[in-house]
């Protein structure tokens, strides 16, 4: 079990989570993280994890995410499907299979609308300026073999971390 600080209201609370990585924090304490077979979210932070089972038919969650308005979306590996939520984790759609990837293995908004994730094999950038609902394929993204971290300052700036040879890819368009 690993412990987790939350802050909530300028007080720093602990957490002991059943084996799960955290993948995001919302300001209401209200917390999504991924399992081996499923989701857990944290409801509040006196009522601990719920189990909410799991979504799909693959093992893995490898990323999550929020823009801290209701919207969720999840990428998987095994099957490289991206989950999404519209009222703030309490049910999943698959939205199926993204670009012909095996796994999904990161995923970032701006808070604005746009959403990108980064893939495995083929190291690309899908990218949805509809909060997730649909996705576009950027293509592979400077020879990377894959895409393991995506971020963006809320600003126009996307930044991708590659699994290979450790490089950080840079967008300044909003991730085009």
């Amino acid at each position: 079990m690993m412990s987790v600080k939350i802050n909530v209201s300028s007080t720093w609370k602990d957490l002991v989570t059943p084996k799960v990585k955290v993948s995001g924090v919302w300001k209401t304490a209200q917390t999504i993280a991924t399992k081996v077979s499923g989701v857990w979210k944290n409801v509040w932070v006196v009522t601990g994890w719920v189990d909410l089972g799991q979504q799909v038919s693959e093992t893995y969650i490898h990323s999550i995410a929020t823009d801290g308005t209701g919207v969720w979306c999840a990428g998987t590996g095994l099957g490289g499907k991206i989950l999404r939520s519209v009222n703030n984790g309490a049910t999943w759609s698959d939205l199926g299979q993204q670009a012909g990837q095996s796994s999904i293995y990161s995923i970032a908004t701006d808070g604005n609308g746009i959403w990108c994730a980064g893939t495995a094999q083929g190291g690309r950038i899908l990218r949805s300026t509809n909060d997730g609902a649909t996705w576009s394929d950027f293509g592979q993204q400077a020879s990377q073999s894959n895409i393991l971290s995506v971020a963006t300052d809320g600003n126009g700036i996307w930044c991708a971390g590659t699994g290979t040879d450790g490089k950080i890819l840079r967008s300044t368009n909003d991730g085009l």
